[in-house]
């Protein structure tokens, strides 16, 4: 469902707000060849989902989902799709 009006308040100066976020999953082990874990002393396995949702859009704008041990950077991709969009993310993108 799109909302079809500015954003409220300060946001209106963008077209568009996108709040980008990760979780781990924690896996079977014997998943850990595609999807090994950062802490291999609690789990052999995890996945994580990064998630990037649309104000505008009112849902998930991308879904991806990697090993848990990739960086929360490296799933976000800035380009020209930023143009004109407030981007906002948690310390985990930083490099």
């Amino acid at each position: 469902m799109r909302i079809d009006e500015p954003l409220p308040g300060k946001l209106a100066t963008y077209e568009d707000c996108v709040l980008i976020d990760s979780s781990t999953v924690q896996l079977a082990d014997r998943l850990a060849s595609k999807y090994p874990a950062c802490r291999t002393n609690s789990r052999a396995a995890g996945l994580k989902i990064h998630t990037f949702m649309s104000l505008t859009e009112q849902q998930a704008a991308r879904v991806l989902i990697t090993g848990e041990r990739v960086a929360d950077r490296r799933a976000v991709e800035i380009g020209r799709w930023v143009r004109e969009r407030l981007v906002m993310f948690d310390l985990g993108y930083l490099d």
